[in-house]
C-alpha cells in the first residue's frame, strides 16, 4: 500500500514514464513498414499517421495520471472486500471510457496542430473506428502488463522481482538481516468463539491494517503463517529510527483506532504479541512449481523462540539484547531487563529486553 506523499507521487511518476514509453511504442508500431511518402498521410483521412512528440509526451503523461489515480482509486479500504470479479468488471468499464477520453484527446489535439476542422460527425465516426478498437486492445494489454508486473513483484516483495530476474539469488547469498514474529494471541480462543470463517475474515481485516502500516517503517512482509506474520529489514532500515520497533507499536495503535470496527464485526479487538532478533542469513531461491525466496539461518528459529516467551514473561514486545544494543530508543519508548532465558530447543541462554510504550 501507498501511504506517504513521497510513496504517492513516485508512483504516479513511475505509470507516466511507463505510459509515455508505451505511447511511443503505439505510434511506432503504427507506422512501422509504411513507406516514407505515407507518413504524413491519414490512414482514416481525417488524422496524420505522425503525431509530433509533444502530443505523444501529452498523451503518455494523461494516460498515466489517469491510470495510478484509478489504481489508487481501487486501492481504498472500501474495495477490500470486492471480489476480483467484481473489481475487473469495474475497472474494465474505467480503463475502456478511459481509452475513449486518451482518443478523443488525441483526435482533438492532433487536428488542431495539422490545421484541420472535424465536424462532431467526424469525431464520433473516428471515435468508433478501427484505430479506437485497436487502440483499446494495446491499451488493455499495457494495463495487463503492468497489472501483472505489480502483482508479481507484491507477492515476492519491493524489489525483490528484479532481484530474481537478475539471478541474484540462484546461488544462496549471507546477509545480516532483523526479523520480527507477529502474532496473534489467543488465536485458538478467538476461533472457537466466533467459527473459523468469521476467525479467518478476522486475521484478513488484522494483516490488511498491518499492510498499510510496514511501507511507513521499510518493512517487508517475508511469510504469512496462520495467525502470524514474519517481517524482514535490512540492518539500515531496520535499525534507522527504530523502525523495527515502531512498526510494532504503529500496528497496535492502528488496531486501536479501529477498535470500533472490529469490536461491532467481531466483539473484539484484536492483540498481538512480537518478538525480535538479528543476525546473519542465507537467502537463495527455493522451490520450481512454486518459487520463493527463502531465508536459513538459527536466527529465524531464535526470534519465534523468543517471541513463545511473551505471555510467559506477560511482555507484548520482547527483543534479544542483540539487537537492543544497537537500537536507540527515544520517549515514549520505554525497556525493561528481563535477564537470561532458556529457550526451547537452544543450548545456551539468550538475554532479553522487553520494550514498551
Amino acid at each position: 500500500m501507498l501511504k506517504t506523499t513521497r510513496d504517492i507521487l513516485i508512483f504516479y511518476g513511475q505509470m507516466i514514464f511507463v505510459w509515455v514509453v508505451a505511447v511511443f511504442l503505439f505510434f511506432f508500431l503504427r507506422n512501422f513498414g509504411l513507406p516514407k511518402h505515407m507518413h504524413n498521410m491519414s490512414l482514416e483521412n481525417h488524422l496524420p499517421t505522425h503525431f509530433p512528440v509533444s502530443l505523444n509526451l501529452l498523451l503518455g503523461i494523461v494516460a498515466g495520471i489517469l491510470f495510478a489515480s484509478s489504481e489508487l482509486f481501487f486501492a481504498k479500504d472500501k474495495f477490500k472486500r470486492w471480489s476480483f470479479r467484481n473489481i475487473l468488471i469495474v475497472k474494465s468499464i474505467a480503463y475502456f471510457f478511459g481509452a475513449k477520453i486518451m482518443m478523443l484527446l488525441g483526435i482533438l489535439i492532433s487536428s488542431k496542430a495539422a490545421d484541420r476542422f472535424l465536424t462532431f460527425e467526424i469525431i464520433e465516426e473516428l471515435m468508433w473506428s478501427k484505430l479506437f478498437w485497436v487502440l483499446l486492445v494495446y491499451f488493455f494489454l499495457v494495463i495487463f502488463l503492468i497489472t501483472f508486473v505489480r502483482q508479481v513483484s507484491q507477492k515476492f516483495g519491493p524489489g525483490i522481482l528484479w532481484k530474481m530476474l537478475k539471478g541474484t539469488y540462484h546461488q544462496p547469498q549471507e546477509d545480516q538481516r532483523i526479523f520480527m514474529f507477529l502474532d496473534l494471541k489467543s488465536s485458538t480462543t478467538i476461533a472457537e468463539e466466533i467459527g473459523h470463517i468469521k476467525f479467518s475474515e478476522f486475521i484478513q481485516d488484522c494483516f490488511y491494517d498491518l499492510n498499510e502500516i510496514v511501507p511507513t517503517f521499510k518493512a517487508e512482509i517475508y511469510q504469512y503463517v496462520g495467525d502470524e506474520a514474519i517481517l524482514s529489514w535490512s540492518n539500515e532500515d531496520g535499525f534507522k529510527n527504530s523502525n523495527c520497533i515502531e512498526v510494532f507499536f504503529a500496528f497496535m495503535q492502528k488496531l486501536q483506532d479501529k477498535s470500533d470496527c472490529y469490536i461491532t464485526k467481531y466483539g473484539r479487538i484484536p492483540e498481538f504479541k512480537a518478538g525480535l532478533h538479528f543476525g546473519k542469513v542465507t537467502i537463495a531461491e527455493v522451490g520450481v512449481v512454486k518459487k520463493e525466496i527463502a531465508y536459513h539461518g538459527d536466527v529465524l528459529n531464535t526470534t519465534a523462540r523468543i517471541q513463545d516467551q511473551c505471555n510467559k514473561l506477560q511482555q507484548k514486545l520482547l527483543v534479544s539484547k542483540a539487537l537492543f544494543k544497537e537500537l536507540i530508543l527515544k520517549s515514549p519508548l520505554t525497556s525493561v531487563e528481563i535477564g537470561e532465558v532458556h529457550l526451547k530447543g537452544k543450548t545456551q541462554t539468550v538475554a532479553l529486553y522487553g520494550i514498551q510504550r
